[in-house]
């Protein structure tokens, strides 16, 4: 599911990307931020829509044909009714086990580097004073503020910034000047929006993002154009509140502050950024949103959230067909198990709902090989009551069908974990 998350997300940023470059001053800078927002929780929520294609289906075909062409299901891997076969399952399941550490490894790696930034900031953001009961009336005179919203003022910070979720705060440098109200007007507003849209708890949901999916570039392109677009988006709705004539003096302001150095934050959102220029070019030539904007916005939205589609990655690294799909890659194990199969019929094998059943009995292991003792399916039902064998001619016709051992059924359980097999079993 990690990788099918990983696959679609990236697809989406991808697109994303690329609207970006030829539309960044022709669409509102919201509905990037929004694109943005689905593909982080598409990252992070393991749960499909009910819907059956969307914008990864394509990609996902493509990867499963290359697994088909490279990895036959019905590969000429010899393995033999007993314990080679577990061998060579064994051996896969260790490769996975091994991929799974790695992965593990690099989250937590990235969850206490970006753990520790934040506490780090934390503690230098933390030691800023309420501004004077004047100050305080004066800021909330020229811009409404909520009571919630805390004003504070510190001498480690260069420029404006905003921090918290639960308990928001606005920090002024300490060194600020009061006397252009027009300024502090554009400052409050444009972290007050900041505040109202959350954008401090996206950064952390995006740094989760970024750490559980460490391994895919796209995921760290996505971060880098995350950040400047929330920035662009702030602006936007800056210049819409307080009318298209403000934009020369906001962008004054923004040079302005924006000289100033302003360290990367993993927790806040501040004023003076970087990518100056671009979001003054982005201030400069906006206009209002039309029909035409938000339509295409409506479109490009739902859109984006195709890629909660359903759709499934092929798994056949072992050259071993998983379980609810057959030994060919042109037709669904269903249709040829319980349409075209009445080989399997005539010695007493019925397949309902892709599940195995052995003279009108349940089986929990249904091995079927070739004469060759290559594998032609395996499949394991934890619901199942019985263990069976089935093996074929030189024709592949069916030769003979026998109840596996005791012995010979300990033997394949004990070369499973029990989440292995859950795992097998829910394929």
């Amino acid at each position: 599911m990690l990788l099918k998350m990983s696959i679609s997300s990236s697809i989406l940023i991808i697109l994303i990307a690329v609207l970006r470059l030829a539309a960044i001053n022709r669409l509102p800078k919201k509905v990037f931020v929004l694109l943005w927002d689905i593909a982080i929780l598409r990252l992070l929520v393991p749960f499909d829509l009910p819907i059956h294609y969307g914008l990864a289906s394509p990609v996902a075909k493509i990867a499963n044909s290359s697994i088909s062409q490279y990895h036959p299901a019905n590969s000429s891997t010899i393995i033999s009714p007993k314990r080679p076969i577990i061998d060579t399952i064994t051996s896969s399941l260790s490769g996975i086990t091994w991929t799974k550490i790695v992965w593990a490894t690099g989250m937590v790696v990235f969850l206490v580097v970006f753990g520790t930034l934040y506490r780090k900031e934390y503690q230098r953001i933390r030691t800023a004073l309420p501004v004077s009961k004047e100050h305080d009336n004066y800021f909330r005179s020229k811009v409404t503020i909520p009571n919630h919203v805390k004003l504070l003022t510190s001498d480690r910070i260069s420029t404006p910034l905003t921090y918290g979720v639960l308990s928001p705060k606005i920090i002024l440098p300490k060194i600020y000047k009061l006397s252009d109200s027009t300024k502090i007007k554009y400052i409050l507003t444009h972290e007050l929006i900041h505040i109202k849209r959350l954008d401090n708890l996206w950064k952390i949901i995006i740094l989760t993002a970024v750490s559980v999916h460490w391994f895919n570039p796209f995921v760290w392109i996505m971060y880098s154009f995350f950040n400047r677009d929330i920035e662009l988006s702030c602006d936007e709705r800056v210049v819409a509140l307080l009318g298209e004539s403000a934009k020369k003096e906001y962008a004054m302001t923004l040079a302005d502050l924006a000289e100033k150095q302003y360290l990367w934050s993993s927790i806040s959102n501040g004023f003076g950024k970087n990518a100056i220029q671009e979001r003054i070019m982005a201030i400069m030539k906006f206009k209002k949103a039309t029909c035409i904007n938000i339509g295409c916005t409506a479109v490009l939205l739902a859109g984006a959230v195709t890629v909660f589609a359903s759709f499934k990655v092929a798994d056949n690294n072992l050259g071993i067909t998983p379980k609810n799909h057959i030994a060919d890659d042109k037709k669904n194990y269903f249709e040829k198990a319980e349409n075209a199969d009445d080989e399997y019929v005539q010695h007493g094998i019925t397949v309902i709902n892709g599940t195995y059943y052995y003279q009108g009995v349940r089986t929990r292991i249904f091995m079927d090989l070739r004469e060759n003792k290559s594998f032609e399916t395996f499949c394991f039902d934890k619901e199942g009551t019985v263990d069976v064998q089935i093996t074929r001619s030189k024709d592949n016709s069916i030769k003979k069908i026998e109840y596996l051992t005791e012995e010979e059924t300990n033997e394949i359980l004990s070369d499973f974990k029990d989440s292995d097999l859950d795992e097998r079993s829910n394929r």
